[in-house]
């Protein structure tokens, strides 16, 4: 029988989630199949900004973690399961409880809203 030396005990503290479930939450927040169909630009970021998590030099990969446990902390998501493995979550043990493909459209067209009344603005003071 092979033993893993390197495998990790259970864990039900959310410090300890792993890039694995923090990369299912993540899934499960935009209904997404795979990690490859989200983009930093419009999925990534604007979580961020609604979340205040720090986003910018930090890649796809590497705002997994940081995004995840902010939802949960939050109170966006919640992980069912007796005991729950932070590092080792299954998708049917996270559920949703925010839409946030609805709030960061919302949220980007507020955004383009004001660029424009802005831009409106300064074209005024130029004449």
């Amino acid at each position: 029988m092979f033993v893993d030396d390197d495998e990790e005990p259970p864990s039900p503290h959310l410090k300890d989630l792993s890039p694995r479930s923090a990369e299912l939450i993540i899934l499960k927040i935009f209904n997404a199949v795979s990690i490859h169909f989200l983009t930093i630009k419009h999925h990534m970021w604007p979580l961020g900004k609604i979340l205040n998590v720090k986003c910018r030099s930090l890649g796809k990969y590497q705002l997994l973690v940081p995004l995840a446990k902010a939802l949960v902390d939050n109170g966006h998501v919640s992980v069912s399961g007796d005991p729950i493995n932070f590092r080792n979550l299954e998708r049917n043990q996270i559920n949703v409880i925010s839409d946030f493909n609805n709030l960061i459209s919302k949220n980007k067209s507020s955004q383009s809203g004001s660029l424009a009344d802005d831009a409106s603005v300064s074209d005024d003071r130029q004449l």
